[in-house]
């Protein structure tokens, strides 16, 4: 099939534009592969044409105007599968590499800090320098989630934030509870930054009946007998948990009994979960031993990030 050959040829030509012009799916010519060689034999050359051409769509899609269509007549896209900038297919969250979506969060804080300082537009070389990233990394980064860039002027500031909001689910307040209201707990409720970010603390829930009833600020510490029925009466998917390690596992299983969806778990332990359920574990110690091995191998400060590899 000379024309796959062509296609394919095109496909690159499309792909090695500025990023800020073209985002693509890294993964797009190797699907169409694998859906070209493992269709059985049978199959209509203009299916395998038409599977291509979704995958070609995927890639060079965003770019205006038809992509050589008199060159490929039998490969002409509908006129609704180039519209410019604003259809690029989204990703799965599956598909989107966990170090990228962490990049996402400090993407956004610094777009918040161009933004309290009036910058209206932002290259992707200057977020980058920033943050010490890369523009290559920064623009593989967003181009999971679709396209951002303008021509000849790169990112607006105030645009980004929103879309990256929207990403990340904080465009809107989520309620999350804590339980554990220990010393690592108290610190949490008195954190003044959560709501800043989407997140309201709703509900603080301890074992401790020497800590029930106690206030802190618009909290009051409850008992866990009444877990259940708070969540199911404040909509809380999201919870906190900084009790024990060796209590953490039967929390968190009555916390996804009770409804809640997403895990954030400070306690030194993995937790087991049903696969519908998202567990984020933050550990101080495994970070600062990870700060430790890399001061030790001699490693640069501005690469003590993790978050720099995927």
């Amino acid at each position: 099939m000379f024309w796959l050959g062509q296609a394919i040829h095109e496909v690159f030509q499309v792909a090695a534009q500025p990023a800020e012009q073209v985002f693509c799916r890294e993964d797009s010519l190797d699907h169409c592969r694998r859906s070209f060689y493992s269709a059985p034999a049978q199959k209509r050359q203009a299916e395998l044409e038409g599977c291509f051409l979704k995958q070609w769509v995927e890639i060079a899609g965003c770019r205006r105007g038809p992509v050589n269509e008199h060159k490929f007549p039998h490969l002409k896209p509908k006129p609704d599968d180039f519209s410019g900038f604003s259809r690029v297919k989204r990703m799965k969250a599956e598909e989107v590499p966990n170090p990228a979506v962490y990049r996402l969060s400090f993407y956004l804080r610094q777009l918040e800090a161009f933004d309290h300082a009036d910058r209206h537009t932002i290259s992707s070389k200057q977020l980058g320098e920033a943050l010490g990233y890369t523009d290559a990394q920064v623009r593989k980064d967003l181009a999971y989630f679709g396209q951002f860039g303008h021509p000849g002027i790169g990112y607006r500031v105030d645009e980004l934030i929103s879309r990256l909001k929207k990403i990340l689910g904080t465009d809107k307040v989520w309620n999350v509870l804590l339980v554990g209201a220990g010393n690592l707990g108290r610190a949490l409720m008195t954190y003044r930054g959560f709501l800043r970010k989407g997140f309201k603390l709703a509900a603080v829930f301890d074992a401790d009946a020497t800590k029930i009833g106690r206030e802190f600020g618009d909290l009051k510490i409850r008992p866990m007998e009444e877990l259940s029925h708070v969540i199911s009466q404040m909509h809380i998917r999201m919870a906190m948990l900084t009790v024990p390690q060796e209590a953490a596992q039967e929390v968190a299983d009555r916390l996804v009994a009770a409804g809640i969806r997403g895990i954030l778990n400070f306690a030194a332990v993995s937790l087991n979960t049903p696969d519908d359920i998202f567990v984020q574990s933050v550990d101080l110690a495994l970070q600062l031993e990870q700060l430790s091995f890399r001061m030790s191998m001699g490693t640069p400060a501005e690469n003590l990030s993790p978050l720099s590899d995927g």
